[in-house]
């Protein structure tokens, strides 16, 4: 209660004072930890670098030394081969005893342990080879004989397995080219095997030559435990040095790879001293390497650093608690000032500034918040202009809406919109009307399940068919039935035609149909009409035909009754009735030509 009666300031002292003293102490005391953290970090990233900068130094050197060696012995045997090929050339050797003599030579020697020297050819055959089975074979396939190819002559590291090993092993090589007999010699060694190839002379002081501290070394031991470089006791197996050398030297050899704190007593000293060592192992040459350093040496520094520490702490305490006083005094004037303005903020007064005038943090706030207040207020108009628009836009899309709406039910043509799959999505008003059914019962499924096809099963067939064919892309025109909702089968005409998108997609379908039942039976009742007119002028024509036929009859008949009189009355004169008979034949002849063109 007593804390919240003090004023700002004073309330800044006391905060102060029971936060930050109790921080700076554990700041210092981190601040030791640390620097003393920073100490062994600095140290083990320093004898890493070492043990690093070592390895690659013993790699190096031990890589040259390899390679002057194979080069060496390459070198040789290119001498023996233009030996005993020149005796051919001379006459003294056919070329079968030269080449059977040089490969004689090249198969007795071993580089290393198990090294050898190979030949092939300029095209990847093997032409010699310790390993009858390599031997006579191509070779080409291999990466690093095509290298060898491209080259013909250098050094160069691969893995290898010979026929019947298990696994591959690291190997390198150094080839001469033997022109005259297109032989590339290739001297050979297992990397593992490397140890046997290298002299540790080469760069035993430069090994030597490494001081961390004042007393801190390097050293290279083999797996044996024997010190191959140290600065005392190289030679020396530091298994069997003393007791604790054996523990820490076999927890070095076990680890091969790692960091390690001991005591450690070397031959000139009287009492063993806390050290580091970072070591490292190198598997070509089966050695570890490490480097080391005495705690001693490394934490020197840490007694100075508590002194200067405690000082710091001291004046950085006085300092702190004044400029705090004159910190509290000088933010809390321009801080009642914009709080007041932010009162009238807060109340919708956005024209309210701040006019405080400073370089410092507060005259910043002060500008920030005229600007927020700037921005509040332009937003807030600009925010009512958006507003205003939304609602105008949003009433133009009700009523487009409620158009477009009104369009699709009102259209006297029964439509529906599909989905890609042939879902009824959407349907008009005319075709609920037309089916007696809701949106409910037809909506989402498929358009050939709908009530409208129920009464035949052959429609839903056909309009499933034509929904499928306008999945396809294609339009589809039929004319089909449906059922209406009294239960009469009306004839419909239907469109299903596809819609696409930007991206040449069907995005929908529409399906529309038209009644055509009255259209069809008007068509069937012209077709009758048409039929009937016809026949009638079929009988006006009939008609008239029998009435100029009457009267041909009439005249063959009046004719032939004419004749046959006069026959009769000339039956005493033969000649005369012959003639009278003969015009009555001519006038039957001509009703029989008559009668046969009716027929």
């Amino acid at each position: 209660m007593l804390f919240k009666q003090f004023k700002f300031r004073n309330k800044l002292l006391a905060s102060f004072l029971a936060v930050f003293v109790p921080l700076i102490l554990i700041g210092s005391t981190i601040a030791f930890l640390q620097t003393k953290k920073i100490l062994e970090t600095s140290i083990e990233n320093e004898l890493n670098q070492t043990t690093a900068s070592l390895t690659n130094l013993i790699q190096t050197s031990a890589t040259i030394s390899i390679q002057n060696r194979l080069w060496a012995i390459a070198e040789k045997n290119l001498d023996i081969a233009e030996y005993y090929y020149s005796k051919h050339r001379s006459g003294l050797l056919t070329r079968e005893q030269a080449i059977h003599t040089i490969e004689e030579i090249f198969l007795n020697q071993h580089i290393g342990i198990s090294g050898y020297i190979y030949c092939l050819n300029s095209k990847g055959l093997v032409i010699i080879h310790p390993n009858d089975r390599v031997k006579g074979t191509n070779v080409s396939n291999f990466d690093f004989v095509k290298k060898q190819l491209q080259t013909k002559e250098g050094y160069l590291e691969y893995d290898w397995k010979n026929p019947g090993e298990s696994h591959e092993q690291a190997k390198a090589l150094y080839m001469v080219y033997y022109k005259p007999l297109d032989w590339i010699i290739s001297v050979s060694s297992y990397r593992g095997e490397f140890q046997h190839l290298v002299d540790i002379k080469d760069f035993r002081e430069e090994i030597l030559s490494f001081k961390s501290g004042k007393s801190g070394y390097a050293f290279v031991m083999d797996e044996a435990g024997t010190a191959l470089i140290h600065p005392s006791l190289q030679g020396t197996n530091l298994l069997k040095h003393s007791a604790n050398a054996q523990k820490i030297i076999s927890e070095i050899i076990e680890q091969k790879n790692g960091k390690l704190r001991y005591s450690w007593q070397n031959p000139t000293e009287i009492h063993p001293r806390k050290k580091i060592v970072l070591f490292k192992y190198l598997p070509e040459f089966n050695w570890i390497i490490g480097s080391t350093s005495y705690e001693n040496e490394v934490f020197a520094p840490l007694q100075t650093f508590k002194t200067v520490l405690a000082a710091v702490f001291a004046v950085i305490l006085v300092f702190a608690v004044l400029l705090t006083y004159y910190i509290s005094r000088s933010v809390t004037k321009p801080l009642d000032k914009l709080i007041q303005k932010l009162e009238a903020g807060s109340q919708g007064d956005f024209s309210v500034r701040m006019d405080y005038e400073s370089s410092d943090e507060l005259g910043k706030l002060a500008r920030h918040f005229n600007a927020f207040m700037d921005r509040l207020e332009n937003y807030h108009e600009k925010l009512n202009d958006e507003i205003q628009k939304t609602h105008n836009t949003q009433a133009a899309l009700v009523e487009n809406e409620l158009k477009l709406r009104g369009l699709f039910n009102q259209s006297f043509q029964y439509t529906g919109i599909l989905s890609p799959r042939g879902i009824l999505e959407e349907v008009n008003q005319s075709a609920l009307d037309f089916g007696g059914c809701t949106e409910a019962e037809v909506l989402y499924k498929p358009f050939w399940e709908t009530l409208w096809w129920r009464h035949d099963p052959d429609s839903q067939k056909k309009i499933k068919e034509a929904v499928h064919r306008a999945v396809k892309g294609e339009l589809v025109r039929m004319e089909t039935t449906n059922i209406n909702k009294n239960g009469n089968i009306k004839d419909v005409d239907v469109t299903i035609k596809p819609i696409f998108n930007t991206a040449n997609q069907i995005e929908f379908i529409i399906a529309e149909g038209r009644d055509i039942t009255n259209l069809k039976q008007a068509e069937a009742e012209r077709r009758q009409l048409a039929v009937q007119l016809e026949k009638s002028q079929k009988m006006e024509a009939i008609g008239t035909l029998a009435g100029g036929i009457a009267h041909d009859f009439n005249n063959i008949l009046s004719s032939i009754f004419g004749y046959t009189q006069l026959a009769e009355m000339a039956l005493q004169t033969p000649e005369k009735a012959k003639k009278h008979i003969a015009q009555i034949v001519k006038g039957a002849q001509r009703a029989t030509d008559l009668v046969q063109q009716i027929l």
